[in-house]
């Protein structure tokens, strides 16, 4: 009976050894569970205090994951008209946390697995950027290409257009730094299918803030040669091929 009951162990182990991967799989699979639930609830504010724990566990300091509840949670926060002080800089702190989210994931998974979330955040910024604009408030929609160029994939127009902005604030080394990276990505720039529409939005505005950073500077051939790159993507686009006339005369 002794014998018995050993082998019936032995099989047990045996088979919980076997299985055990599946289990763990099935455990890290569903990790965050109660972050989609609190979320999908609308409980924000646990969202956000719950994921700061999983951030903090060591076994996470490397999970993009809770950074993107975060952020999700934050930014929920901000356009839901809370009057928390507390959450007075929500947009802000959603904007730092996707950061992390982008600089923690290093094979693009959880980015990728929350592209709808990161279009709305983009295209949330390139709102901000086109309001600054419409106002001539130049210093702070370069702000928004900053935060931007840290979330994005193609940051090709957030770079151009903090290359300007540094050029006007007297920064001509930084600016110099800056437009000769934006060069290199201009010469391997080959199509727009891959770039969200926020991208392109940044990319126009970065390019025409370029140019006239280079006119300022009296290097119209440059700004010409931005402008002329570019133009095929832009071909139809009103605003632009009138500031591409304006530099050719």
């Amino acid at each position: 009976m002794l014998k018995q009951k050993t082998t019936i162990m032995k099989v047990c182990t045996f088979l919980i050894l076997l299985i055990s991967p599946f289990l763990n799989f099935s455990q890290e699979d569903g990790k965050y569970d109660d972050l989609v639930i609190l979320f999908a609830d609308g409980k924000y504010e646990k969202v956000i205090s719950s994921a700061e724990k999983y951030a903090k566990k060591e076994a996470n300091k490397k999970d993009a994951e809770p950074y993107v509840w975060m952020a999700k949670g934050f930014y929920k926060i901000s356009i839901s008209g809370n009057s928390d002080p507390i959450y007075k800089n929500a947009y802000k702190d959603a904007t730092k946390s996707l950061m992390k989210a982008f600089k923690l994931d290093k094979d693009s998974l959880s980015i990728k697995k929350n592209e709808e979330f990161i279009s709305v955040f983009q295209e949330s910024l390139k709102e901000r950027m086109l309001n600054d604009l419409s106002s001539d408030d130049l210093k702070k929609a370069g702000g928004w290409a900053q935060s931007y160029s840290k979330l994005t994939y193609n940051d090709l127009g957030p770079n151009l257009f903090i290359a300007a902005m540094k050029y006007r604030a007297g920064d001509k080394s930084g600016s110099k730094a800056l437009f000769d990276k934006c060069e290199g990505q201009l010469i391997i720039l080959n199509s727009l299918n891959n770039w969200s529409e926020a991208d392109v939005v940044f990319l126009k505005h970065g390019a025409i803030q370029a140019a006239e950073s280079f006119i300022a500077a009296r290097q119209l051939d440059k700004a010409r040669k931005i402008l002329e790159v570019l133009k095929v993507y832009f071909d139809e686009d009103e605003e632009f091929i009138l500031r591409y006339k304006e530099v050719l005369n």
